[in-house]
């Protein structure tokens, strides 16, 4: 199974791979965080969780949650340069800049559009460098509201901007394969809370399983 680093550390937060090897126990899962696509039809991996509309013919899936955006800062940013009261005054702040896989991401789009002659402060292509840099003071950026909310340094100073779909994915012809099914049905199930952010981290023994990369 595949996913963003930001997507997956909720994910393994939550509990929700222990609940799933109490339900089959012959089975494991094995999570790969990448910022890169990986190809699905090629066996990379088995299951996908993507942001943004699929185009991918081979796949099928299905939507697990809208996820909000909005423009977060630190409060020592906000102490020392203020906070944009619309999109408008992005224009006057220190911002990150998406690059690489992220360049292409509706939020990255967003901040193109709305704040051109905004500074450069530093550039990421990844969601959690993006979060450190906001931490950091020197400047602001979009980040996903579930990832975001739960910083206390941080806080939103525009939003939400935007909704981002948050897909499940798998390879067509994988889809009715038993251990492939399991994982998925159950993700069906249980994974809109963990990734929309309405479920409370959990701490607790990894279940040993089995053979079978998901």
């Amino acid at each position: 199974m595949t996913c963003t680093t930001a997507v997956g550390q909720r994910v393994m937060k939550s509990g929700l791979f222990d609940k799933f090897g109490k339900l089959h126990p012959a089975l494991s899962v094995e999570l790969v965080m990448t910022e890169n696509v990986l190809n699905l039809s090629a066996g990379e991996a088995d299951i996908a969780i993507r942001g943004g509309e699929p185009n991918d013919e081979a796949l099928i899936g299905k939507k697990i949650a809208d996820v909000p955006w909005g423009i977060y800062a630190s409060h020592a940013y906000v102490e020392r340069y203020g906070a944009p009261k619309s999109p408008q005054d992005l224009g006057s702040h220190r911002i990150v800049r998406f690059i690489d896989a992220l360049a292409g991401h509706k939020a990255a789009i967003w901040m193109r559009s709305h704040a051109p002659d905004a500074r450069i402060s530093g550039e990421s292509g990844s969601i959690p460098s993006v979060l450190l840099a906001v931490k950091s003071g020197a400047c602001l950026a979009p980040l996903p509201a579930p990832l975001a909310d739960m910083d206390d340094e941080l806080r939103c100073v525009l939003g939400p901007i935007m909704s981002y779909p948050m897909y499940l994915l798998t390879h067509r012809e994988l889809r009715q394969v038993p251990r492939i099914k399991a994982l998925f049905d159950f993700c069906v199930r249980e994974l809109k809370p963990v990734v929309a952010g309405t479920v409370k981290a959990q701490v607790s023994t990894p279940t040993p399983g089995a053979q079978g990369m998901l």
